[in-house]
């Protein structure tokens, strides 16, 4: 460990800086001499690629070794397991996602709306509500993928002013989150870093959250009240179809399965050390092997043709067959319209123009280009999305076109046989998603940017720790107890955690706070500003570093209600409100929250603190 700050320091803080800067800001990247013959012709340096590309540049300058390599994704002494964590919110957020698309969620969410009926003031609660319960039960991230397209859909058909709904179920997305374990991938990390199980999560955050989301619902009234309507229109009639439970039994049984995930994190702990991911990975794998089983045995019942399909609606079989023409539709790969040779010939096809406006969150964020690398214009279809896909004969004369076309320009091999490689790929998937349509739809929304973003960020933390940042922060936020009390040593965290949440982002904030609190010179600090002679000065130190690890949680949850980079879940808000054409400026989002929020905070920091009161901690 580097006790001195070193040119390596340095270098690594600034590629730390310009990361997070990339990940935040997307940058597309041309690349030379290949001007799209090879179906590549830029990379976009983003969430899931600048941290990669940042390591690769501190490997290459020694700035780090292999063991830092290893720490960052296998773990090291002070409790964070990586991979851990990332099996975890995998595990939970394919069990979410598949409950998601049998419409379950939409369907309550819809039906909650029903009955705000024509009072403004009472569908502002009920949303307001159903977004806290539901984000306790799953995830901020659910939550806003599901709720959002709602609200901005029944405003839009009743022409009322959506501002107020929006922001508030928002808001209280990244305060209800703070309530369980599995809220926030944020949760997770400290959770794992500090071994703390489920039931000792929840009886900690329980009370600062239920203060929190009071105080949230009276100032966000207050503050966007003149947004509210007084009375509203009823929800268009075909909303009613629109917002149907696709598949009743998926549903039933993803319900039960997140129950049972659920119980077993509260109960399994009480009897035996088992890590969390441990826990919840069966109920993931269950809930692939009932999509798997229920996907085959609707293979096996008699087909019928694409009319009677579209007729059945959304009840019965029908939602499967849904989901296999949407499926099919996300493998109509278009091909790209760029120049070839100078410009002399154009591969085009004929839905081309279509697809383009159609995109998939991969990741399950929008902060950036869907893909880190362009392959030739790739757009596969949204899971909301409802377009027809064509017939396994359009698609095979398209590709067949295509490739007619490509052989006519100027008979290079090279862009035939990549065309192929197309064609075989398109094929490959087109099969699997039309054996397994709900797992593979499932399947696409997974956030798979989240992997290299997130073991990432735990390698850069670790080279700051290598280099000795995290020393230096852990001696300053040892030195923010004012003398060793309880009371300084959560407030200060607290403002800390969510101011540095607005700029850097909650995933990388969390990380690196976490590390802080987990360093041996915060201890180390603490013992030399309370006297290491005092009786019970280990026990001191054991509470405020619980107490600064608390504030970071709450921290880590209210700082992405600041701005949309503060977590993924406001760049994915936001980018779902702009492509409705609703986007909310980020000024005036900062001026509602800079007022609701430091309310809300200084609740749950105060509660905080009066928990570590009642347990007879040090003050």
């Amino acid at each position: 460990m580097a006790d001195n700050l070193t040119a390596f320091s340095w270098l690594s803080l600034i590629v730390f800086a310009i990361v997070i800067f990339f990940c935040i800001h997307p940058l597309r990247v041309p690349i030379p001499f290949t001007h799209g013959r090879f179906g590549v012709s830029h990379i976009w340096l983003d969430i899931a690629t600048a941290p990669i590309v940042g390591i690769l540049v501190l490997l290459a300058t020694t700035s780090i070794n292999g063991l830092v390599l290893r720490d960052g994704i296998v773990g090291s002494e002070h409790g964070i397991q990586p991979y851990s964590v990332v099996l975890l919110i995998f595990a939970l957020a394919y069990i979410c996602i598949s409950i998601d698309v049998t419409g379950f969620f939409e369907y309550v969410a819809f039906q909650v709306t029903k009955r705000g009926g024509s009072s403004g003031h009472r569908l502002f609660l009920y949303l307001f509500l159903l977004s806290t319960i539901m984000t306790i039960f799953t995830s901020n991230d659910v939550v806003v993928l599901t709720i959002t397209p709602i609200v901005c859909y029944l405003t839009q058909e009743t022409k009322t002013d959506p501002k107020a709904y929006l922001v508030s179920t928002f808001i209280v997305c990244n305060i209800a989150s703070l309530a369980l374990y599995i809220g926030n991938p944020t949760n997770i990390i400290v959770a794992q870093a500090f071994r703390i199980n489920f039931i000792q999560y929840s009886a900690w955050m329980g009370l600062p959250t239920l203060l929190a989301v009071g105080l949230a619902y009276l100032m966000c009234f207050v503050v966007l009240r003149s947004h509210i309507p007084v009375n509203i229109p009823s929800p268009p009639p075909e909303a009613e179809e629109r917002y149907q439970i696709r598949d009743r039994w998926g549903a039933f049984i993803g319900c039960a399965v997140l129950l049972a995930c659920l119980l077993g994190l509260m109960i399994v702990p009480i009897f035996a050390d088992v890590p969390v991911w441990m826990l919840t990975l069966p109920f993931g794998a269950i809930m692939i092997g009932k999509d798997m089983i229920m996907d085959l045995t609707r293979n096996c019942r008699p087909q019928k043709t694409e009319h009677e399909n579209i007729e059945l609606g959304s009840g019965g079989t029908s939602e499967v067959r849904m989901l296999r023409r949407e499926s099919s539709n996300e493998q109509n790969v278009s091909l790209s319209s760029e120049s070839v040779e100078n410009k002399e010939c154009l591969i085009e096809s004929k839905d081309a123009s279509a697809e383009d406006n159609i995109s998939v969150e991969m990741n399950g964020t929008h902060s950036g280009p869907t893909n880190s690398v362009r392959t030739e214009r790739n757009s596969v279809a949204s899971a909301s999305s409802r377009v027809p896909a064509p017939s396994r004969s359009r698609l095979g004369s398209r590709q067949g076109s295509s490739l007619a076309e490509v052989e006519s320009c100027d008979g290079s091999d090279l862009l035939v046989e990549e065309t192929r490689k197309k064609s075989s790929i398109v094929s490959r998937m087109s099969a699997w998603s039309n054996a397994l349509p709900t797992v593979y739809h499932v399947t696409v929304r997974l956030p798979w940017k989240l992997i290299p973003f997130a073991l990432g960020m735990f390698i850069l933390c670790e080279s700051l720790a290598a280099n000795g940042w995290t020393s230096l922060l852990a001696k300053g936020m040892a030195h923010l107890s004012v003398g060793g009390h309880m009371i300084p040593m959560v407030f200060f965290t607290g403002l800390v955690t969510t101011v540095a949440c607005s700029v850097l982002n909650n995933l990388p904030m969390t990380i690196l706070f976490a590390r802080v609190f987990s360093h041996p010179d915060f201890d180390a600090t603490m013992l030399s500003i309370i006297g290491s002679s005092e009786a019970d000065s280990a026990r001191v130190v054991y509470a405020l570093r619980r107490g600064g690890m608390f504030a970071l949680i709450i921290g880590s949850n209210f700082g992405g209600n600041l701005t949309y980079l503060g977590a993924l879940a406001g760049l994915m808000w936001d980018d779902l409100l702009r492509k409705r054409g609703m986007g909310i400026k980020q000024t005036q989002f900062f001026i509602w929250c800079i007022i609701i929020m430091p309310v809300v905070l200084f609740g749950a920091l105060a509660v905080l603190v009066a928990e570590f009161a009642v347990e007879g901690y040090y003050m």
